[in-house]
């Protein structure tokens, strides 16, 4: 484990003695096992959670994730470019506001989808010289109680434009 996933097993009692030697060495088997299943556990997530970001990492559509308090979970590559980050920090909500200026209320989108759990396509959006629908949707996990939580939103620009530039071109000839 790394050393802030390290956990602790104390098994005391205030009567001297209570525990026999073997005992102990039955609790130390179990606890041995249940380490064990607990590291492959977390092996198991660890690779699961490495293809997820594999995937979202190679996607030819941008994709960003945020937090309930709009903090930035997941930019992609594909989102990097679209808005022309260059890197050396951390991207925030607000690359993504200065970037899209009056042409997206990105923003206001994440709130609704946030707050009101609801979802929204765009129309097409110039960026750059591209062309992009724009999907909102609201990211909840489903409770055990039947509820569901919030969990942020997640963004996808979807680059239309070669979808614009064949239909204009078939709506000459």
């Amino acid at each position: 484990f790394p050393s802030h996933d390290r956990r602790v097993l104390t098994v005391a009692h205030i009567n001297v003695g209570l525990y026999k030697e073997a005992d102990m060495n039955i609790l130390y088997k179990i606890t041995g096992q249940a380490s064990l299943a607990v590291s492959r556990l977390q092996e198991v997530v660890k690779m699961e959670q490495g293809k997820l970001n594999a995937m979202v990492e190679s996607m030819g559509d941008g994709v960003l994730m945020v937090d309930y308090e709009y903090r930035v979970v997941v930019a992609n590559p594909s989102v990097k470019k679209i808005i022309k980050f260059n890197g050396g920090r951390n991207i925030t909500i607000f690359d993504f506001v200065d970037s899209l200026g009056g042409k997206f209320d990105i923003h206001g989108r994440l709130e609704e989808a946030i707050v009101k759990k609801s979802s929204y396509l765009s129309e097409k959006i110039s960026i750059n010289d591209s062309f992009f629908e724009i999907g909102v949707y609201p990211v909840t996990h489903s409770l055990s109680s039947g509820g569901s939580q919030i969990l942020g939103a997640v963004v996808v620009f979807r680059d239309i434009t070669r979808d614009i530039t064949t239909h204009r071109y078939r709506d000459w000839e």
